[in-house]
């Protein structure tokens, strides 16, 4: 592994005792022991989950530092759920942080990732930039162990500016800059893929390194001590031997003036080890990792230990111990084991949230458009039901002339003609009740056998009850007879809006006309649009349309929009053919 992440969050105090444990610094046992009597404390006398919340959180802190990862992520668990009765957002995402960073130390990369998405989103609502900073910093180290390096980049460069931006944000900024490099380099080193040529792959090379070198910052010597030893390990794989010396001098510095923390001695073993490698110091490069695996594996640190274990066996195989070698390589792939099973679940768990999150972003898209195809629909069913108003109303005047007929007193002379035109008026409204059956299909598609000129002819028809204006002629021209494949109410549906749009979009003394074409398998009624003014984009975006494209897939068709010699466009519906006679 090449990651370091950002450094744990200070804990601010507010009891007495609090303030003592706090007031340890760096003598990490006498933090330890002070923050436990403050959990202890805070629990006897109740004091209440401000006060508790912050013992918790404080003993986290320490045992984070000694190494002691269980007992951080129990503390920094309780922590957050207690910090979170209280409303203390500031130090639940503290807790949180914490949880995270010891899941990935420990290798449980799947609640790392849940953790930092939870106190991620509270650092956003909260405005907290440099607790931003650090979530996204270790996200973009999760994703490093996962190997989606170019996540990873784009995380490490938002963390960087976002350190940037907060008071003493120099050793966040280091340690994501760090990391980068670390990556850039990584990538520079991992086999050619196959096929590449040897040219391209040397100029890879030197681009990669050449982005490492680059985005390597200057030495900070109070950085976090995984990012001090990264930046020995990169300035000796680049070749810079004092500067890694240097490096190796701070971090064995801070291991001494902090002697109770492991984590401090840990790094500096990884650190020395990359030194004396670089100056062909092997045996003492074996020592040194050594000591770290130790302590990797009493800390139950998973995230490196099978890292550091092939870097050993690298090693042996390098002075020619290879039995020791194979052996170190074998226990480096079952320490890694574990690991492996935490990605795979990640990976599993980050499908399934972007599948999520694309269905939820299709259906904030989808809902607009529903809403607009239903308006579409109602204003179609509105129309048909202010046609029906007429004939209806024409039909209870006529009834009541028939009631007022029965009375000897008047004359019956009218009676036929009255009849007829009640039967006249029946049937209209009779034709316009079906049209709104017909927008109201629920069931499967059932095709049948729809003759195409006679369904045009029809819809047409149908249409012209509800138009306004002077009538006006559709002329179907086909060479022979039609027969179409297609769910019979579904066409209908469709052949209605297209015609309504057709309708609309052009002039009232313009031609009207439909040609049908034919092959084996499919037939093809062409609708041309002579308006010269229309945009194909447009008519294709139109909602009537869109919803007659989905209607002719739900029935087997197409319908497609194409601009025409004029120019004009037309409206396309190929349908499945059945037979011809």
């Amino acid at each position: 592994m090449t990651f370091s992440h950002s450094d744990p969050p200070c804990v601010d105090t507010s009891i007495d005792l609090l303030a003592s444990a706090a007031a340890g610094g760096r003598d990490l046992l006498e933090g330890m022991r002070l923050s436990s009597e403050a959990v202890i404390c805070a629990r006897h006398e109740e004091a209440g989950d401000a006060v508790l919340g912050q013992a918790l959180l404080l003993q986290a802190h320490y045992a984070y530092r000694r190494f002691d990862y269980t007992l951080a992520y129990e503390s920094a668990l309780e922590a957050s759920a207690v910090l979170r009765r209280c409303d203390d957002v500031r130090r639940l995402g503290q807790a949180l942080n914490y949880c995270v960073i010891t899941c990935i130390e420990t290798g449980d990369v799947v609640h790392g990732l849940k953790h930092s998405i939870r106190a991620l989103a509270l650092a956003e609502a909260d405005n907290n930039l440099g607790q931003q900073a650090k979530l996204v910093h270790n996200q973009a180290v999760i994703f490093e162990m996962l190997a989606d390096h170019r996540t990873a980049l784009e995380h490490l460069e938002r963390a960087a500016r976002l350190f940037e931006r907060v008071p003493n944000g120099q050793a966040g900024a280091f340690s994501a800059r760090v990391n980068a490099a670390g990556i850039h380099l990584t990538l520079a080193e991992s086999p050619t893929p196959k096929g590449m040529p040897q040219r391209e792959a040397e100029a890879s090379v030197l681009s990669r390194r050449a982005a490492a070198a680059q985005e390597l910052p200057d030495l900070l010597p109070q950085a976090d001590p995984a990012a001090l030893q990264m930046w020995l390990a990169i300035q000796m794989r680049l070749g810079n031997m004092d500067a890694a010396r240097l490096a190796a001098v701070i971090g064995i510095g801070a291991a001494r003036r902090n002697r109770w923390s492991e984590r401090y001695r840990t790094h500096a073993m990884l650190g020395l080890a990359d030194y004396h490698l670089g100056h062909g110091r092997a045996h003492r490069s074996v020592l040194c990792l050594k000591s770290a695996v130790s302590k990797l594996r009493a800390a139950q640190n998973q995230s490196h230990l099978a890292a550091t274990e092939r870097r050993l066996a690298a090693v042996y195989a390098h002075i020619g111990d290879h039995q020791q070698a194979l052996w170190w390589m074998r226990q480096a792939e079952h320490d890694n084991a574990r690991v492996q099973t935490e990605f795979d679940q990640l990976r599993r768990h980050i499908g399934e949230s972007q599948r999520q999150a694309e269905r939820r972003r299709s259906l904030r898209e989808d809902v607009p458009v529903h809403v607009q195809r239903l308006d579409v629909i109602g204003r179609l069913i509105s129309e048909v039901h202010h046609a029906l108003a007429q004939p209806i109303g024409a039909a209870r005047t006529t009834l009541r002339r028939l009631i007022d007929a029965a009375d000897p007193a008047t004359s019956p002379l009218h009676l036929g003609g009255d009849l007829r035109e009640v039967v006249e008026q029946i049937d209209t409204a009779s034709s316009l009740v079906r049209q709104l059956k017909m927008f109201s299909y629920r069931a499967a598609p059932q095709p049948s056998e729809v003759d195409l000129e006679r369904a045009i002819a029809q819809s047409w028809e149908d249409a012209s009850l509800w138009r306004h204006g002077l009538g006006r002629k559709l002329t179907v021209i086909a060479s022979q007879r039609t027969v179409v494949h297609v769910d019979a109410q579904r066409l209908a549906v469709l052949l209605n809006i297209l015609l309504i749009e057709a309708n609309r979009m052009t002039t009232p003394n313009e031609l009207m006309s439909a040609h049908i074409a034919r092959d084996a398998t499919t037939c093809c009624m062409k609708l041309s649009l002579g308006d010269a003014s229309l945009d194909v984009k447009l008519v294709r975006a139109r909602v009537g349309i869109t919803l007659c494209a989905e209607i002719a897939n739900e029935v087997g068709g197409r319908l497609t929009c194409k601009t025409e010699p004029g120019p004009s466009v037309a409206l396309l519906l190929k349908l499945p053919l059945m037979s011809s006679a």
